[in-house]
């Protein structure tokens, strides 16, 4: 498992958004903005997967203790150009 991997497991929600867009004729340009959210949460799914002693003492943090997971946000711009 890999930093990133434990960090951007999966995402959760995300938005797309369309920031510029022109047209010319047959031709168009946009820019997207792209929002991802993923949370650092553990389920029991999570403990059975791991099954290490530091996973069952953060699920005891998260779900017993209050303490909320660490939400990861992750914004992509990128720009298209094309013809219809």
């Amino acid at each position: 498992m890999s930093g990133l991997g434990i960090t951007i497991n999966d995402v959760w929600a995300y938005q797309v958004y369309i920031t510029k867009y022109k047209t010319n004729g047959n031709n168009f340009e946009m820019n997207l903005k792209y929002i991802y959210y993923d949370h650092f949460g553990l389920d029991y799914p999570d403990i059975q997967k791991f099954n290490k002693d530091i996973f069952y003492s953060w699920f005891v943090l998260q779900h017993f203790r209050g303490f909320r997971p660490f939400i990861t946000k992750i914004d992509i711009v990128g720009e298209f150009k094309g013809d219809f």
